[in-house]
């Protein structure tokens, strides 16, 4: 049913979690983009194949960085195969030099599953979409609203209930915090554009407010303070 009548796929399955072992890492992240990339070839109606990835695939860059793909022509498959033909202790050994200058697994499995899309989308009309640290909503369904620990879900509520006194920084840090309902509200109006018969196969969007609304870690806890004494005083 899906081959037949699917026309938009937005593939949004990912392991959010930092310290997911690499090859753990990899078959969700990697593979999971893939395997779906393989459906959507075979959908006779698609229209637009969607990836949520993450802004921080170019994180090990300093400077500008360009709403593109960077070394587009990378051999990431080869690099893939190679780590998954590895034993779990010749990764443990060498975890650090396989992802680079990468802070985690998370953000260089993202990174390569965009470069293995690009490369292997053939005629598919694509949009990547990349948002910075989710966030509850602003406004939808309410304000607020959350239905996870990951994120800035976590730091919030374990923050609220007292699990989490302190997070390191001097508080004057821009934290790039994007409510969900402003990610998934630009994820469908990015997904329509990109199908759009008039415009080009590729589409990167970042999405983000550190430019144009920064928020400091002060600001965030504050903002937070005040919301959670509103709610004691209205329990």
């Amino acid at each position: 049913m899906i081959i037949n009548k699917c026309d938009i796929i937005i593939n949004s399955a990912a392991s959010v979690n930092f310290n997911d072992p690499l090859q753990e890492a990899l078959q969700i992240n990697y593979f999971g983009c893939q395997r779906v990339l393989e459906l959507a070839k075979e959908c006779k109606h698609l229209e637009i194949f969607t990836q949520v990835s993450t802004c921080y695939v170019n994180c090990n860059r300093l400077g500008y960085i360009e709403e593109k793909i960077y070394n587009p022509d990378a051999d990431v498959g080869s690099i893939v195969q190679n780590i998954m033909n590895m034993t779990v202790q010749d990764i443990k050994a060498s975890e650090s030099k396989l992802i680079g200058d990468y802070p985690n697994t998370y953000t260089f499995t993202k990174m390569m599953a965009e470069k293995q899309l690009v490369q292997s989308k053939g005629d598919l009309n694509v949009v990547i979409w990349r948002p910075a640290i989710i966030a509850s909503s602003i406004s939808d369904p309410f304000p607020g609203w959350t239905d996870q620990l990951s994120a800035a879900g976590g730091v919030t509520i374990l923050g609220g209930m007292g699990f989490i006194p302190y997070l390191y920084g001097t508080g004057l840090n821009t934290v790039d915090l994007i409510p969900v309902d402003i990610v998934t509200n630009g994820l469908l109006v990015a997904t329509c554009h990109g199908a759009r018969p008039d415009t080009e196969k590729l589409h990167i969007y970042n999405c983000g407010t550190s430019v144009q609304n920064p928020i400091t870690l002060y600001d965030y806890k504050e903002t937070m303070l005040k919301y959670y004494k509103y709610l004691r005083l209205n329990e």
